[in-house]
């Protein structure tokens, strides 16, 4: 979960793409097929074949903006340290 900040009123936003990395210094594999345009987001094992439930990860994001019909990336932000845990004890 995290906060949607101004960008999201800006022309061209198309959303963001998440990135889960085990190691803090990688940008990771981006587990979204599509933009995403909320502030929630859940990493399954079927987006991160090797998360394990316990095990600690670093999430990080991206802005996509629409640059003449051509999606563009922005830098990745700071990582978020998060812990993996079953499903049974998520939260909204």
């Amino acid at each position: 979960t995290w906060t949607v900040g101004s960008e999201a009123s800006a022309p061209g936003f198309q959303g963001y793409n998440v990135y889960i990395s085990e190691f803090k210094e990688e940008k990771g594999i981006k587990v979204n097929s599509s933009p995403v345009k909320g502030g929630n987001f859940v990493v399954t094992d079927k987006q991160y074949s090797g998360l394990k439930v316990g095990r600690r990860y670093y999430v990080s994001l991206t802005i996509v903006q629409d640059s003449g019909g051509k999606p563009v990336e922005s830098s990745p932000s700071s990582p978020v340290e998060k812990i993996a845990v079953p499903a049974t004890n998520m939260t909204p």
